[in-house]
């Protein structure tokens, strides 16, 4: 083995995961894979970094083959409509053809209006890029949108578009009416099917029943993975890294951080650098410590940045209230003030991305090993925050 030969870890995370370290997510893998195959417009919703990502790319790579192409872009980079259609051609270009060549030729064919600048890269794969001249982005538009449904109609094959963090476009100028125009032209496409994903905000933007991308499509909300599929996961890394480990203290581990998928990876990290052998109590224990330690300076700058008030109602929630924040007890005991203080401290802290409404009622911290730092290093050492 060269020095610089890369070994595999058991468990990864803060990246996307595939191949041994996927767990789980079969049947989401299997819808997904009959709504790329049968040309279901799909909206993806989930939390931050419970695996949406990871999914996508093995739905990818188990669909992807010589009549099936996937195009695939992230709106986050866009700052703009105009970036936004150079990003969404430039995909669809790569996806139709792996050949330089061709992409070339594709762009000369069905892109020749808009002035295309090609830059080619070394690797004949991955380093295409075009520039487009549009000169006026509202009345061209249409015509880049309908791009994959052009090409994949003369290639004789099918295009599906998989676009990032697409709630992105909610920032652009005049967003109501670039959304409009998305609507009205992805729907006519007969080749062309789109897969939409990004944070729960996307429900702003296909919620309403005014939203022009209201129903369309199907619509799949990512859950964390099962508790038995994590316990058979762990379970197997460990066995092939050759140590072992329990049932039970694979279930302690995701029951640590509630089945939380970029969690579960990283605490199960800290104890198989804790075991020699077989995993112990101890060695969770030490793990879950660890874990606390890396997000502490994390924790503490995001703690320092709420009001009072913030603070007060994620300590009603880590008290097990999830409702009834405007009872005139809890106001009094949790001090939120009234109940316009409480809709604004829920605002305020779903625009953090620090709660979520779930089962309709019922309000719980997104975070679950925020919530374990809140309990284990935040209220016991400063006392009640009221």
């Amino acid at each position: 083995m060269s020095y610089n030969a890369k070994i595999l870890p058991p468990f990864e995370f803060g990246v996307p995961v595939s191949g041994e370290t996927f767990a789980g997510r079969t049947v989401e893998t299997r819808h997904l894979c009959a709504n790329f195959r049968h040309g279901i417009n799909t909206t993806l919703i989930s939390p931050r970094r419970t695996g949406k990502t990871s999914l996508v790319n093995r739905t990818i790579r188990l669909s992807e083959n010589e009549s099936l192409r996937i195009a695939r872009f992230d709106a986050l980079k866009c700052a703009s409509d105009e970036e936004f259609l150079t990003a969404f051609a430039i995909a669809v270009i790569r996806a139709a053809s792996v050949l330089q060549e061709k992409q070339m030729a594709l762009t000369q064919r069905f892109l020749a209006r808009f002035a295309p600048k090609i830059s080619l890269g070394t690797d004949s794969t991955n380093d295409f890029s075009v520039s487009l001249e549009i000169k006026n982005i509202r009345s061209e538009a249409e015509k880049i949108l309908q791009l994959p449904e052009d090409i994949a109609a003369a290639e004789n094959i099918r295009i599906v578009v998989c676009i990032d963090e697409f709630q992105q476009i909610g920032e652009f100028d005049d967003s109501l009416s670039f959304q409009k125009l998305l609507r009205t032209v992805w729907q006519l496409q007969k080749h062309v099917s789109y897969c939409r994903g990004s944070q729960g905000k996307m429900e702003r933007l296909f919620g309403p029943q005014n939203s022009p991308f209201y129903r369309f499509g199907d619509m799949m909300h990512l859950q964390r993975i099962r508790r038995d599929d994590w316990v058979e996961f762990i379970i197997r890394r460990f066995r092939d890294s050759g140590k072992s480990i329990t049932e039970a203290m694979a279930g302690h581990i995701a029951d640590a951080v509630e089945n939380h998928p970029a969690y579960v990876q990283h605490l199960a990290w800290y104890v198989w650098l804790e075991t020699s052998g077989e995993v112990r109590e101890e060695s969770c224990n030490v793990a879950i410590k660890k874990m606390l330690d890396a997000y502490h300076p994390i924790f503490a700058e995001r703690v320092s940045r709420l009001t009072l008030r913030q603070r007060n109602f994620l300590k009603a929630l880590d008290d097990g209230v999830q409702a009834g924040f405007t009872r005139q007890k809890t106001l009094e005991q949790y001090r939120l003030g009234n109940s316009a203080n409480v809709a604004r401290v829920k605002k305020s802290l779903i625009e953090k991305a620090l709660i979520a409404l779930v089962d309709t009622d019922r309000w719980v911290t997104t975070d679950p090993v925020f919530r374990l730092w809140l309990r284990q290093r935040f209220w016991c050492a400063s006392g009640p925050s009221f």
